[in-house]
């Protein structure tokens, strides 16, 4: 059993808590935020074993073997630190480190410790990322190209979701840190190292009204527009916006020499063949289908992520994206902040040194308790 902690108590327990509770080989031990009075009412709702406003007392605790950060990322960096230092596994929330450097202090930790550090993009186990995946890299569509990305939500006009982090750009509260993160490690994982990036964001609202009714000044981006160039010679263009009135839109398009391969909300996954009028909708296979749990669907996302790290724990198989991988996530990131900021493309690389993400294939997870 993975004696867990959470750090958090809006995300570690709408996703992370809802997940981990059903998992045969995970157990909540403890939940901690700040402000006790949330831990204990989560304590309560969930049926973890303790509650507690003072890390120390995770840190201590020789019992817990994992500790999941779902915290505000400008928490991450001395929240996992301390727990890698304790001899804790971590997971760490997206976007992951506030720059760089913290970045690559910690990937070098985590190895230093021998400990496993994942940063959480399990957004990339939804059904039709991971096939889309899979067919790329089975040459369904040919060489690829170029990529389009297009998302829309109405998460400005959803209240319960502002927390104050989320309005403050030096907090990495917008768009372009929150879904951009999660879209540029699926994108490494699909064409391999990033040479360039060029963006623009954009903040349609000046106040915000938080959680609490009250109006917040708010500088942080809603929308981006990010344009990228591969080493590979790949080019994507990703689209974000969350003041869209509608409903939800969650698209990708990947386009190649033979045909194009089309996905929305990721569910429905279509292909194009170049030069007829084939349309063709693909079916999803059953090994690519999320777990049917209680909860959301980033709920079951999340726990096929701890079906990976439960088997790495016990059977040294591989875990993706670990902080190593994290530390190229970052490095395009602050190159996008950059760039956002000075109207500039920046080059991140001349060369291919970049890590090219490498693919945790659904084969590779053992059945470990069956």
């Amino acid at each position: 059993m993975i004696e867990t902690a959470i750090l958090g108590t809006g995300y570690g327990i709408s996703t992370y808590a809802k997940a981990i509770a059903v998992h045969p080989l995970f157990d909540l031990h403890t939940i901690f935020s700040r402000d006790e009075s949330k831990a204990k009412q989560a304590r309560k709702d969930l049926g973890f074993r303790k509650h507690t406003n003072n890390l120390t007392e995770i840190l201590s605790d020789r019992k817990i073997r994992l500790v999941c950060v779902a915290t505000p990322p400008h928490t991450h960096y001395e929240f996992a630190k301390k727990a890698l230092l304790a001899g804790k596994h971590v997971i760490c929330s997206a976007p992951f480190m506030m720059s760089i450097k913290e970045a690559e202090e910690l990937a070098e930790l985590a190895k230093k410790q021998d400990l496993l550090a994942v940063v959480d993009h399990h957004v990339n186990y939804y059904p039709a990322r991971k096939y889309a995946q899979r067919l790329l890299a089975d040459g369904k569509i040919g060489k690829l190209t170029h990529i389009e990305r297009i998302y829309r939500d109405n998460q400005m006009f959803n209240t319960d979701a502002l927390s104050l982090w989320k309005m403050q750009r030096k907090l990495k509260g917008g768009a372009l840190g929150i879904l951009g993160s999660h879209d540029i490690d699926y994108l490494l994982r699909i064409a391999g190292g990033i040479r360039s990036v060029s963006a623009k964001t954009f903040t349609s609202h000046p106040q915000r009204e938080s959680t609490d009714g009250q109006l917040i000044e708010n500088d942080a981006d809603d929308s981006f527009q990010l344009a990228i160039g591969f080493h590979s010679g790949v080019k994507a263009q990703i689209h974000v916006t969350r003041s869209y009135v509608g409903k939800t839109q969650d698209e990708f398009i990947f386009h190649g020499h033979k045909g194009s391969l089309h996905f929305t909300n990721n569910t429905d996954l279509i292909y194009y063949e170049i030069g007829s009028e084939k349309r063709e909708r693909l079916a999803l296979p059953p090994a690519y289908q999320l777990a049917n749990i209680p909860g959301s669907y980033q709920t079951a996302a999340f726990y096929m992520l701890l079906e990976i790290l439960s088997s790495a724990i016990f059977h040294q198989t591989p875990v993706s994206p670990t902080f190593d991988e994290g530390i190229h996530i970052q490095r395009v990131l602050d190159a996008s902040y950059l760039s956002a900021s000075s109207g500039n493309t920046i080059i991140i690389g001349e060369d291919e040194s970049a890590p090219v993400k490498p693919v945790v294939d659904e084969i590779v997870v053992k059945k470990i308790y069956d």
